[in-house]
């Protein structure tokens, strides 16, 4: 007796393939190319090349690119360390073929690993903020303005703006 399967269940039989007669069209012939005769010349097609669009156009031609920075050396390293009290970060730059960003970074990472290197101990970490400031630091004079060392004429404004808002509050 054969059991009864539920509808979901799928048929495991092959499905036999029927023949389908499908409409004959009429044949189209296409013509025939001609043969080429070999003449040992190079063939050459002329290509139409699409008009620079706009994206091509916007992108900077090899000259316009900017260079990647140099690689620093460890004389750079020493020099950015032994004028930072006498010289600009800009100073420095142009006269070790450098940006200032990387003397910057320069001096942010010696002052961030001396830091690191005393351990948490208070009494070490206090002769490093005294190295730091007295060697490894501009000169609080060395920028005009706010006695924060920073901005200038823009922190000034910035500084009365604020205090016209709070005193109109």
């Amino acid at each position: 007796m054969a059991a009864i399967k539920p509808s979901f269940m799928p048929k495991l039989t092959k499905p036999v393939a029927k023949e389908v007669e499908t409409p004959v069209a009429a044949t189209v012939t296409a013509p025939t190319p001609e043969p080429e005769v070999e003449t040992g010349e190079v063939m050459t097609e002329e290509i139409a090349v699409p008009e620079t669009t706009e994206k091509k156009a916007r992108k900077k031609s090899d000259k316009e690119r900017a260079k990647p920075n140099r690689q620093m050396t460890p004389e750079d390293t020493v020099f950015v360390i032994s004028n930072v009290k006498t010289m600009s970060y800009s100073e420095i730059a142009e006269a070790r073929g450098i940006t200032k960003h990387q003397v910057n970074r320069v001096l942010m990472q010696v002052k961030k690993d001396l830091r690191e290197k005393c351990g948490g101990d208070a009494e070490k970490l206090a002769k490093i903020e005294a190295y730091i400031k007295e060697t490894l630091s501009r000169p609080e004079d060395a920028f005009p303005g706010s006695g924060a060392g920073r901005g200038g004429a823009v922190k000034e404004s910035i500084d009365s703006i604020v205090g016209n808002i709070l005193a109109g509050i």
